[in-house]
């Protein structure tokens, strides 16, 4: 089993090339993916609201039926369950 970190560089090795385009959906998710990690060591309320965040963006801005929005989803239900075990 993966942990949430190697989930988040997973997603990212997966849409570098395509990210590389700005304004690009990939490009955004890699933003999005970027700001998530960064509150993964800060635990709490900031894994919470960063983990909302990802998954308002993903719902609004993603096709929900593809294996990419799966995905970066899975990431922030991670991001959440890890907020609420270390508030």
């Amino acid at each position: 089993m993966m942990t949430l970190k190697q989930e988040i560089e997973a997603l990212s090795a997966q849409i570098a090339g395509p990210a590389a385009v700005q304004g690009s959906l990939e490009w955004y998710l890699q933003n999005n993916l970027n700001e998530f990690a960064s509150s993964v060591s800060k635990g709490g309320r900031d894994l919470e609201n960063a983990s909302r965040a990802l998954m308002r963006f993903c719902t609004e801005s993603m096709d929900w039926d593809t294996p990419l929005y799966r995905a970066a989803i899975s990431i922030a239900e991670g991001g959440l369950r890890l907020a609420k075990v270390n508030p």
